[in-house]
């Protein structure tokens, strides 16, 4: 290894600031090629030292630091690592296009997760026809289903349900969470809206949604209040308990 990589090796396995005498010393330890003669080694690594500062101080590059004595100045023949900044992970973007299957899969887990949080004990189906999620909680058993969507041009989700699965499941134990996935400040976050089935049933009997071959409606937000169809407004936002 070089001087410098001899440094750096000594300073990273140290975990402090040395002298560049306690520097070199270690160094002829690592490597006897250095020699035995402490003093020539020491102004080796002191000369070393200074001159990469010198030329990669303000560089990405640059690997020491000079010790500060607290007055302006710095510690006599102190070196230490500049601790590297880690770059920041990349934040995933709502635009990247993902496929259906994996935005599906995602929010059933964040459901599923979610429940387990809220004391329910809860059971993935294997295959989907109406029901993902089946909760247990005191001895009670719920059906959840689970929607999602991607924001359109109003920025508004849309969602649906197939009218004859939800006929099918149409009862006090089946639950609906549409997951509403948005950006807030540059960060990606979940919202969860959970409706009771019957909640479902006024809505359509109150006109306020579709009621066709499917179901359907969409989810605005304003001021984080969040609307069915821009008239219904939801409450119990993120509030699990509601299954009961």
């Amino acid at each position: 290894m070089t001087i410098i990589e001899l440094a750096q090796t000594i300073l990273e396995q140290e975990g402090k600031e040395l002298n560049f005498r306690e520097i070199a010393k270690k160094a002829m330890i690592l490597d006897k090629s250095l020699g035995d003669d402490e003093e020539a080694c020491a102004k080796k690594f002191g000369q070393a030292l200074t001159s990469h500062i010198n030329k990669n101080d303000k560089k990405t590059t640059s690997i020491f630091k000079r010790i500060s004595n607290g007055k302006g100045g710095f510690k006599s023949g102190m070196y230490g690592l500049k601790k590297k900044i880690q770059p920041k992970p990349p934040v995933p973007s709502l635009d990247t296009p993902v496929a259906t299957t994996f935005t599906g899969k995602a929010v059933e887990y964040g459901v599923f997760s979610e429940l387990l949080y809220w004391g329910y004990n809860p059971a993935m189906m294997v295959v989907d026809h109406g029901v993902d999620i089946v909760a247990s909680i005191n001895g009670e058993y719920f059906h959840i289903q689970v929607k999602t969507a991607n924001p359109n041009a109003n920025k508004s989700f849309n969602y649906k349900i197939s009218k004859d699965i939800f006929e099918a499941h149409e009862n006090s134990k089946t639950f609906y969470v549409f997951v509403v996935r948005r950006d807030v400040k540059g960060r990606p976050i979940s919202d969860y809206i959970i409706m009771q089935s019957s909640l479902i049933r006024q809505l359509i009997d109150r006109n306020i949604v579709t009621n066709g071959k499917d179901i359907s409606f969409s989810i605005g937000i304003d001021n984080n209040i969040f609307k069915v169809n821009g008239h219904y407004q939801i409450t119990g936002v993120n509030d699990f308990s509601r299954i009961r």
